[in-house]
């Protein structure tokens, strides 16, 4: 009993005497001759790690044990949390807290990161705030280059995001420079959420009247709380009817069959297989692709392959066509080698070869 009270004297004395203990404002007392001195409050936006340092300082002559837990009012993540830890007579330890703000957090919300620190007697708690920074940054994506034809109707997506950290209102306004209709096809998309992406529509109707070749501008102005924050701006060339086909990509739907057989379909063929090959694609709407290839009968003759197109009142045939031909279309002889044909106002023909 003489010797706790020594112990306590010795500590009571230590702490009121010693000139060397100067307790900052920040410094908070756990139990007689151990003090936490705790980080300045911070601020800081969604998706940031906010570090905290806590110093712990024991001036006790015997060894303490902490339990540490760590909470934060917002459930927001927590790394570097250790379960225990123990300092020494005359010894300092640090304690290391990370908080990561997730990318939804709305600005102006308050963290309270408590730190719960208990050793065989006692259990105190200590407590840094975390703001979260109130951010309005509203941006938007838009194609920058566009083909349209005359009397067209156009819908332009347009991304809208919220990279800040408030609920935000939103409009858009949009100016033809050429004199086409355009107008926001969904003005009652006018909300967007922290981290939010939405999707506005852009109707614009290109005047039948308008040439080919003309350089139409949209300009796109978004605007929040009637203040305009950024500006867009959409080049439409205007192309001729017939150029309607390139600015898609060019798909051919191809049928093929093809046949192999080793033994060959007729007894006097001096050859030991047979192969033939068709195959037929829709190049354009009214013009269709056609090969066909076929073994040899013999040795000593070719093989007949055929390559052409096909159009509404057109036809080319390329290859070797053969006496044998049972292609899809019928040569004009069994020997040309290069055929075209028109069967239009004035039908002609004309082959090459013998």
């Amino acid at each position: 009993m003489k010797r706790k009270v020594t112990i306590l004297l010795t500590t009571i004395l230590f702490i009121f005497f010693s000139p060397k203990l100067q307790l900052a404002e920040s410094t908070r007392i756990f139990s007689p001759g151990v003090y936490v001195t705790l980080p300045p409050n911070q601020e800081a936006g969604p998706e940031e790690v906010i570090t905290y340092i806590f110093q712990i300082d024991n001036y006790q002559q015997t060894p303490v044990t902490f339990k540490v837990r760590a909470v934060s009012s917002q459930g927001w993540s927590l790394l570097g949390e250790s379960e225990q830890f123990t300092i020494e007579p005359g010894e300092k330890d640090f304690l290391v807290l990370s908080l990561l703000i997730p990318a939804t957090a709305l600005g102006g919300v308050e963290d309270h990161l408590d730190l719960w620190l208990s050793s065989k007697n006692t259990e105190k708690s200590f407590t840094v705030t975390t703001l979260v920074k109130s951010i309005r940054r509203l941006d938007f994506k838009a194609p920058e280059n566009l083909r349209a034809q005359a009397g067209q109707q156009l819908f332009i997506p347009i991304q809208i995001i919220n990279n800040g950290t408030t609920e935000e209102k939103f409009s858009l306004r949009v100016v033809s420079e050429k004199g086409s209709t355009v107008f926001w096809d969904n003005p009652d998309l006018n909300s967007i959420s922290p981290g939010q992406k939405r999707e506005a529509i852009i109707n614009c109707h290109i005047p039948k009247s308008i040439p080919s070749g003309t350089l139409e501008q949209l300009v796109l102005y978004l605007s929040n709380d009637s203040l305009e924050i950024s500006e867009h701006k959409i080049k439409v060339l205007i192309a001729e009817q017939a150029d309607n086909f390139s600015t898609n990509d060019l798909l051919i739907p191809l049928s093929s069959d093809l046949n192999f057989s080793y033994l060959p379909p007729d007894p006097n063929w001096q050859l030991p297989w047979f192969l033939v090959w068709r195959a037929r694609g829709d190049l354009l709407p009214q013009t269709t692709f056609n090969f066909y290839l076929t073994s040899p009968h013999y040795s000593s003759s070719s093989a007949t392959m055929f390559m052409g197109m096909t159009g509404d009142k057109w036809a080319l045939r390329m290859g070797s066509l053969g006496h044998n031909w049972d292609g899809l279309i019928p040569p004009p002889t069994f020997t040309s080698l290069l055929y075209l044909q028109d069967q239009r106002a004035f039908p002609w023909k004309i082959w090459l070869g013998p």
